[in-house]
């Protein structure tokens, strides 16, 4: 199984950094001379999102890396690995009216398991991807599973460590999880 890397759609991020950056003139076209506080929301508001959206036009600012042992997945220059043994599946989840690809975490996964249950209770799954780097939401999902099973059934899921297999990340105890867990 090869890596592959995804990135988001440089036009769709370029139309959403103008947009803002017209709508952040507008709203500082409307302030008056007695301005209050609140008056200056929409400039400001709009303002952090074309800088957002600008910043995502940055090279390696957002990007999916598909591994043989899991993925990388970078938003925002922050990018954040998880191996195929830590999800139990992916599937589209509707959040704030946008199709994203999310995920909930094997039973045995540990880590952060308060902000797992709060992300669950809000949106249904406990992790979700920022983008969908430029294809349907549905496809993506799909893809992850399957490289996911090709993993599991391949064997390439499992951390190699000086000693041995590894754990995966966040996993409790000392069982180690068998070939397609």
């Amino acid at each position: 199984m090869n890596e592959m890397t995804l990135y988001p759609s440089r036009k769709r991020m370029l139309a959403f950094a103008v947009g803002s950056f017209v709508f952040s003139v507008i709203g500082m076209a409307t302030v008056e001379d007695n301005a209050k506080l609140l008056d200056y929301a929409a400039f400001v508001a709009f303002g952090l999102c074309t800088v957002a959206f600008a910043s995502q036009l940055l090279p390696r600012a957002g990007y999916l890396t598909i591994r043989p042992d899991g993925f990388t997945a970078c938003a925002m220059f922050r990018a954040h690995e998880i191996n195929w043994l830590d999800v139990l599946e992916f599937r589209v989840v509707n959040i704030g009216g946008n199709d994203m690809v999310g995920w909930n975490y094997h039973a045995n996964y540990q880590a952060q398991a308060t902000l797992r249950k709060v992300a669950a209770t809000l949106s249904g799954v406990e992790g979700a991807l920022a983008n969908t780097y430029g294809m349907p939401a549905e496809r993506l999902a799909a893809l992850l599973n399957q490289r996911r099973r090709i993993a599991l059934d391949e064997g390439t899921a499992v951390r190699w460590g000086a000693g041995g297999a590894d754990l995966p990340s966040g996993w409790s105890g000392g069982k180690r999880p068998s070939k397609g867990q």
